[in-house]
């Protein structure tokens, strides 16, 4: 195996590369013009909807699915990718009753059959969204700012539909 090296200064090694710490180990990564990663030169290859069983839209762009594909090379650059929480904060909660029509959908999961007071005051909303945990991925709280926040520990992506055609309950 021959190897040749034009130029080894370190404006030509250093081009285009950042550095990131892997298990506390600076390691070389690079974004070209297409928007392609390498990582200690290693190409990354492109996420795929396959990468992420957990997302219900968008699954290809996913935190998941991008962990996915840098663990795939792992073993050649060393470094490993973990998606953090994904957190979406909604803003405030008006008041109304979610029903058929005016309604929420996270995740694919429809929220009616609840009145909430205006910033959840109650809870009621709160407690329907957490009711619906497992199938969703996502536990709500309300922040000091009284904003209704969603959160996802696994990363997976929180899609979120507000249907109120007939003014029903939303958010501000």
């Amino acid at each position: 195996l021959d190897v040749g090296i034009a130029k080894m200064d370190s404006e030509e090694l250093g081009r285009q590369m950042r550095r990131v710490s892997a298990g506390g180990v600076d390691t070389n990564f690079a974004i070209d013009a297409a928007n392609s990663l390498q990582i200690a030169g290693v190409n990354i290859r492109e996420s795929v909807t396959t990468d992420d069983n957990l997302s219900t839209s968008n699954k290809a762009g996913s935190a998941l699915a991008k962990a996915a594909a840098i663990n795939d090379s792992t073993k050649f650059h060393g470094v490993s990718a973990t998606a953090t929480a994904t957190v979406a904060d909604l803003g405030a909660i008006t008041a109304g009753s979610f029903n058929a029509t005016d309604n929420m959908v996270i995740n694919g999961e429809t929220i009616i059959g609840v009145t909430t007071q205006t910033d959840d005051a109650d809870g009621s909303l709160v407690d329907a969204i957490n009711a619906l945990t497992d199938e969703t991925g996502v536990v709500a709280s309300i922040d000091s700012d009284n904003s209704l926040l969603l959160t996802a520990e696994d990363g997976r992506n929180i899609d979120v539909v507000i249907n109120n055609p007939n003014g029903g309950p939303g958010i501000d």
